[in-house]
């Protein structure tokens, strides 16, 4: 029973890390993001009608 109970931790601790670090990026990545969709809306009517 104690294993199991190590093992479920050591999960949610792991899933807590990967959270956490997946959060730490994001500010980065939002920053370029916008640009990038407003450069592909404006290039998506301009393929379209041609």
């Amino acid at each position: 029973m104690k294993k199991l109970m190590l093992i479920s931790f050591a999960l949610a601790f792991v899933m807590s890390l990967l959270a956490l670090a997946q959060e730490a990026t994001k500010p980065g990545e939002m920053k370029q993001e916008p640009m990038k969709a407003e450069k592909a809306s404006a290039k998506a009517p301009a393929d379209v009608p041609g």
